[in-house]
């Protein structure tokens, strides 16, 4: 069986993936000059899935994907991806000899049908689940935590400085279009409206873009705790919050024509380190994904900075 999906399929004219090359687009920007740290986990699984493939796997599906940035992950730049065997596969992206991305993929192989349950969720993720998935179906309007970042910042005569091309969060052709709100219990919330041609097969949303949205608001509910201070350590103390682990269990076979929802919730802080959880739902509040991350707080390269 040849695996293709939207990492790595021909039809994709910015496809990412090709054979054991993976190669980030200017398009796919997370952080300042460096690719979305999501997408970069999400990077993970196509390696993982063309292994399985090859050693005989008729329908092999992504359970579970976990990966740590050494470093911010470079745009344009040609990485290699590298395939241990095992049970989950570990997978690395190296610029050189440096690995910039590691992490651990499950793949079970059988048929799925979009929708069908591939495991339950983490059981003591339980009671945050059913907190966040009473969200599910809220219509939150009024300003996106974007929108009041980049306000506050006008107010300091720092509009110019601050532009939020992120993948995840852009407007752009394309981007994922996140708009986070903050609902009144604290928690962000968004309705994710996925493009069509976000597929790893027909009717199949994509698993890269899955993990890339959780991530994103992984972040942004950092910040959106208290916007004016992370503007202040944007701007003043040369600091940024950045994916350090990303992990993603997959629930169920999402569907491209779902009417989804991310629900996000900050859990902690421990000095430079952030722990988070996302979710995404549909609008039954129907769990399709669960994602912890731990971002970390860091002193921005001189390239990374705002002009």
């Amino acid at each position: 069986m040849t695996h293709q999906c939207f990492l790595c399929i021909s039809s994709n004219a910015e496809r990412i993936v090709d054979g054991s090359i993976v190669e980030f687009g200017e398009r796919f920007l997370g952080p300042p000059a460096r690719a979305h740290g999501g997408l970069a986990v999400g990077a993970l699984t196509c390696p993982a899935l063309k292994r399985a493939a090859e050693s005989g796997a008729a329908y092999p599906m992504v359970e579970y994907v976990s990966g740590r940035l050494s470093a911010p992950v470079p745009l344009t730049k040609r990485l290699n991806a590298r395939v241990h065997d095992g049970d989950p596969m570990q997978v690395e992206l190296c610029d050189g000899e440096n690995v910039v991305v590691s992490g651990s993929v499950r793949v079970v192989d059988r048929p799925v049908t979009p929708g069908s349950v591939i495991k339950p969720p983490p059981e003591e993720l339980n009671d945050h689940l059913d907190q966040l998935s009473q969200l599910a179906d809220l219509e939150l309007k009024g300003p996106t935590v974007v929108q009041q970042y980049l306000q506050f910042s006008k107010a300091r005569g720092l509009e110019k400085q601050i532009d939020v091309p992120c993948f995840g969060c852009s407007e752009k052709s394309h981007a994922l279009k996140l708009k986070n709100r903050v609902s009144d219990q604290g928690d962000l919330w968004t309705r994710w409206v996925t493009e069509p041609h976000f597929l790893d097969a027909p009717g199949q949303l994509a698993t890269s873009m899955v993990t890339a949205a959780l991530d994103c608001s992984n972040l942004w509910v950092l910040m959106a705790r208290e916007p004016e201070l992370s503007l202040r350590m944007r701007l003043e103390e040369k600091k940024i919050w950045i994916t350090g682990t990303h992990s993603v269990n997959f629930i169920r076979v999402p569907s491209i024509d779902d009417d989804y929802r991310v629900v996000t919730r900050f859990l902690r802080r421990e000095g430079r380190k952030g722990f988070t959880m996302a979710v995404l739902l549909n609008r039954k509040g129907t769990v399709f994904a669960v994602a912890e991350a731990i971002s970390i707080l860091i002193d921005v390269p001189q390239e990374m900075q705002f002009t």
